[in-house]
């Protein structure tokens, strides 16, 4: 059967697409191509980065008035609010204020009000509007969102596996077995996956990890720990990751959302949160 491996600088790290189908290698580089296509295309329009993006432009008038928003951002934020509703804040996009005073992001917004959150932002047919002047980056959870989109694209005949920096989404998966790279060492964990979207992130920065703020206090996670979760798209299991990060032994939450999680230390030692179900699931590394 024939099958392609190619692999793009997007979304601030190497995103890989592998595709095996009965059909041609031509007709796979061009589903290839697409998927390419629809991830940059993401990574401009709800990039913090981006002084032209759809995000920058609703981080500078939603407070000011309702901001029309595409298909996708609309998506992604409701989401986002769900998944803060559900984790009592632990996941705010609105942690973007802090993250741009201690010099994490981009000062490209303007004027900020300190003490805002997730219940400022307010979402209906109009587009989005915020209560008060805030800013929200959706780093959290788009590259996620973006693996979704760009493996809808692709045929369900066609066997697809999108890593864009550990952020994962792959068909068939049941029987799969990946690796999970332990913090600040060369040594790889192997564990089966257990649904279709997995995500991995670090809860202290470091060479390879950007910082995680803790939406309550402003403050960085300093958890030498990395955290996978498994889930049924890529989208969630990114944005619980750093639930996971943050409120390790906090289970329920990620039981009402559909994951399976586990941790990493620096030893790579495992400790299992939660039992392989069709939810969600962390590996703490």
């Amino acid at each position: 059967m024939p099958a392609i491996r190619r692999c793009q600088p997007l979304l601030g790290t190497r995103v890989e697409i592998g595709l095996a189908g009965a059909c041609s290698e031509d007709a796979l580089h061009g589903l290839a191509s697409l998927a390419f296509a629809r991830i940059r295309a993401l990574e401009g329009a709800l990039g913090f980065h981006h002084p032209d993006s759809e995000l920058v432009r609703v981080n500078r008038g939603a407070a000011a008035r309702a901001q029309p928003i595409s298909q996708d951002m609309r998506a992604v934020m409701t989401e986002a609010l769900w998944m803060s509703r559900l984790s009592d804040g632990a996941f705010d996009v609105c942690v973007a204020g802090p993250m741009v005073q201690a010099g994490l992001l981009p000062d490209t917004c303007g004027h900020v009000e300190p003490g805002g959150d997730w219940r400022d932002i307010h979402l209906d047919t109009a587009g989005i509007r915020f209560a008060r002047p805030l800013l929200i980056d959706l780093g959290g959870i788009a590259k996620g969102y973006a693996v979704d989109c760009a493996f809808q694209g692709i045929p369900a005949e066609i066997d697809v596996c999108i890593n864009a920096g550990g952020d994962l989404r792959m068909r068939p998966w049941r029987g799969v077995t990946i690796g999970v790279r332990v913090p600040d060492g060369e040594h790889v964990r192997s564990f089966e996956m257990r649904d279709a979207g997995l995500a991995t992130s670090i809860g202290r920065r470091g060479a390879h990890a950007s910082a995680i703020l803790d939406p309550a206090s402003g403050t960085a996670s300093s958890d030498p720990r990395s955290y996978s979760v498994w889930a049924a798209t890529a989208m969630r299991a990114d944005a619980l990751t750093k639930v996971a990060c943050l409120a390790p032994l906090e289970v329920d939450w990620m039981r009402l959302a559909g994951g399976q999680a586990s941790s990493l230390d620096t030893f790579g030692c495992t400790m299992e949160l939660t039992e392989a179900s069709a939810v969600p699931s962390v590996i703490r590394a």
